[in-house]
């Protein structure tokens, strides 16, 4: 039987894109980091959790008092309505404070029974240095774009 060839492909060093008159370009860790970032703020109830918690008068927040602050101020999402017949749970609330907490964006303390979470400021930095990046980058020229495809016969 013929052994079958295989090609290994090598991940680039660096991504260049041009979007429009701009011309980003990213480490391979770059983008890795913000896959980290990005992947973990893009679903809404983790953002609404962090806005809460920045908006806090407290340094901290229990899960109990989070939970009824995001079923109160969002009750279209995470309250009992007509339209939204299951309410959040603390079962669901818990499951992202811990990916929340994985990725370094809060921290947890204990209390007998009850557990407190609090931003972690410094990993919003990684957030901010990726934006001003982008806002950084190099403007470039960019040709006219042609159409490709078959041209239509001129009647």
């Amino acid at each position: 039987m013929a052994k079958r060839a295989t090609r290994e492909f090598k991940p680039l060093d660096t991504f260049t894109i041009t979007v429009g008159q701009k011309t980003y370009t990213f480490t391979q860790e770059e983008l890795r980091r913000a896959e980290d970032v990005f992947g973990l703020l893009r679903h809404r109830l983790r953002q609404d959790i962090l806005t809460v918690l920045s908006e806090s008068k407290k340094n901290e927040v229990a899960v109990s008092e989070l939970l009824r602050i995001l079923r109160e101020r969002f009750p279209e999402r995470y309250g009992f309505t007509r339209r939204n017949s299951r309410p959040l749970e603390q079962s669901v609330l818990s499951l992202h404070l811990n990916a929340l907490l994985r990725g370094g964006y809060v921290a947890r303390r204990r209390q007998g029974r009850y557990q407190f979470y609090q931003l972690v400021p410094e990993r919003f930095d990684l957030v901010q240095e990726f934006l001003e990046k982008l806002q950084k980058a190099q403007p470039v020229e960019t040709g006219t774009r042609r159409r490709r495809g078959r041209r239509r016969k001129s009647a």
